[in-house]
């Protein structure tokens, strides 16, 4: 007896994304509306005694840290598998630079702390979200196929045609692009990591 395989969860992953993509849209255009999100050349240059302290960029590092070194410990890796304890990692070093912002910075205040995560939430981090959306349906959608030899010349020719794109259609739609046929095209071979490192980097 064969199984058959419905095609339902697929299109409604397909309709969540749509409607959240949708959702993120209609934010962004009230947060405007509304006058939540500042230009940049609404603030005048702070002056030097104003400028955050060195140590500020602590929580940043810090999860930088995270990112890099919690994988590689084995008592911690399975904890940072969860992307809901990566949330909490990320959301508690965001509160803490927040606090920095509304108490210790040489100019604090909660108005500037609000102003800070406004922009940062709607002038920044939704426009980007929604291009990663935009771009992850739109190449999503090509395929690129082939029979190539898994060896360094092709790879060497997947970063530069890679690099060349970067330039027009940008680093995360080249990379989007290009990198499922890279990992087809190296998927007998057992050590592939660095490729798609030094894909990344260019």
């Amino acid at each position: 007896m064969s199984e058959h395989h419905s095609p339902i969860p697929a299109k409604r992953s397909s309709g969540a994304v749509i409607g959240t993509i949708a959702l993120l849209i209609v934010g962004y255009v009230v947060a405007i509306s509304l006058g939540w999100i500042h230009h940049a050349d609404e603030h005048h240059e702070e002056s030097a005694s104003a400028m955050p302290h060195l140590w500020s960029a602590l929580p940043f590092v810090a999860l930088l840290g995270a990112v890099a070194i919690l994988p590689l410990i084995p008592s911690a890796a399975h904890w940072w598998e969860h992307n809901l304890n990566k949330f909490y990692v990320a959301v508690s070093l965001a509160l803490l630079t927040l606090g920095y912002v509304a108490v210790l910075h040489p100019a604090a205040s909660t108005d500037r702390a609000w102003h800070n995560f406004t922009h940062t939430m709607l002038g920044e981090y939704v426009p980007f979200i929604v291009l990663l959306f935009s771009l992850y349906t739109i190449s999503g959608g090509i395929r690129i196929a082939g029979d190539l030899p898994a060896h360094s010349l092709t790879n060497m020719t997947f970063m530069l045609i890679g690099g060349l794109l970067a330039s027009f259609i940008g680093t995360t739609g080249a990379a989007m692009l290009l990198i499922r046929p890279l990992l087809e095209t190296n998927g007998q071979r057992k050590h592939v990591a660095h490729t798609v490192v030094f894909f990344i980097f260019i």
